[in-house]
């Protein structure tokens, strides 16, 4: 099975909630058959911080799709949904939600 969850980022995300919103999908108790994909929408330009805290996690995400100038929530997930493979299962969430 594979489960996927669409993440988005924007320059005015915090990132001590991106960092745990990423940490509590990491973080769940799944079964060895099931494969997690993040799929990480970058809705234009960030701080540094969200920034350097992306690439020093970069092997996180299955897939970083990043839109030069800000497009929105719905716009940064239209790219991200685009760029789906099929998975069974699909999650959205915001970069400041966590997965309990």
């Amino acid at each position: 099975m594979k489960i996927a969850y669409l993440i988005t980022v924007y320059y005015n995300d915090k990132k001590e909630f991106f960092e745990e919103a990423l940490n509590s999908i990491l973080n769940q108790k799944i079964e060895k058959t099931t494969e997690l994909r993040i799929y990480l929408g970058v809705d234009g330009l960030l701080n540094k911080n969200l920034e350097s805290f992306i690439n020093s996690n970069k092997n996180s995400f299955y897939k970083i799709i990043r839109a030069k100038q800000n497009i929105g929530l719905a716009g940064i997930l239209n790219l991200l949904i685009d760029k789906l493979e099929g998975e069974d299962f699909l999650f959205r969430m915001d970069a400041d939600d966590v997965c309990i």
